[in-house]
């Protein structure tokens, strides 16, 4: 019901009184169309001069909406049914809610046909062009001219051979050792360091980290861990394979492990 006749876009004179909260019968000059929003459209709406407020019924605005309404605490909102797409809100003032219209954006038709087929290949989780080209209301295009469009689809067609079975051929711990160095990283440890030694126990697996300022540490640092393993563990190192870089190749290194028996 509303007391403002110039939000009607259509109307036609019936004379219905309407029995309001204290008993008392209003005249209704009116009834017609009224337009919340360009998607909002309510039907039957009366036209009552002696009002002073706009109202809405709820249940008529959610059955001719089929939408559903959701109130909270400082406002609430419209959705459709069908779509679960917003098409109204509003406010609480002074105890009442108030209508708003929302804009829905309108998306644009002015896009080439290339970037309709870009956008379809995406929306499509990547779907090759080959295969693209088989839904005809896309159109005709050739398939050569996207080969290098979609870096996403180039990186998710990458593949490689599988890697072989891995079989363990060292019967106990420390019989096998592989060390690496990593580095130099452009930003240092809280330690200042920008590199770290890598040791792998072949037969356990078990993986041990030192962070490194320089390269130049990586000698004593594999002394020291041997010297754990003995201690601790009770075992000696008998081999240890590395890439063949200058810290496992070095003088130093070369004449400890050959005066200890180690094989590298």
């Amino acid at each position: 019901m509303s007391y403002e006749c110039h939000c009607f876009s259509q109307s036609c004179t019936q004379f219905s009184p309407i029995t309001i909260l204290d008993g008392s019968l209003i005249p209704a000059k009116s009834y017609g169309n009224v337009f919340l929003s360009p998607s909002v459209i309510l039907n039957n709406f009366l036209y009552i001069p002696s009002f002073t407020c706009n109202l809405i019924s709820i249940s008529k605005l959610t059955k001719a909406l089929h939408c559903a309404a959701h109130f909270f605490p400082s406002f609430y909102a419209l959705q459709d049914l069908a779509t679960r797409k917003l098409i109204g809100m509003g406010e609480l003032r002074d105890g009442l809610y108030y209508f708003r219209a929302i804009k829905i954006p309108i998306a644009t038709t002015n896009i080439t046909h290339d970037s309709k087929l870009n956008l379809w290949h995406q929306r499509l989780g990547h779907l090759p062009f080959d295969r693209l080209s088989l839904i005809t209301d896309l159109g005709q295009f050739s398939v050569k001219s996207f080969n290098k469009c979609c870096d996403s689809y180039h990186r998710a067609k990458q593949s490689r051979t599988p890697f072989p079975v891995s079989s363990i051929k060292t019967h106990e711990s420390f019989e096998l050792i592989h060390c690496d160095v990593w580095g130099p990283y452009h930003t240092a440890s809280l330690s200042s360091a920008h590199y770290f030694l890598s040791i792998v126990d072949d037969y356990t697996r078990v993986t041990w980290v030192y962070l490194l300022r320089t390269k130049s540490e990586v000698f004593l640092r594999l002394l020291s861990f041997m010297t754990m393993v003995t201690r601790k563990f009770g075992k000696v190192v008998k081999q240890i394979r590395s890439d063949n870089g200058t810290e496992f190749t070095n003088h130093n290194f070369q004449l400890f492990c050959q005066k200890n028996g180690i094989l590298t």
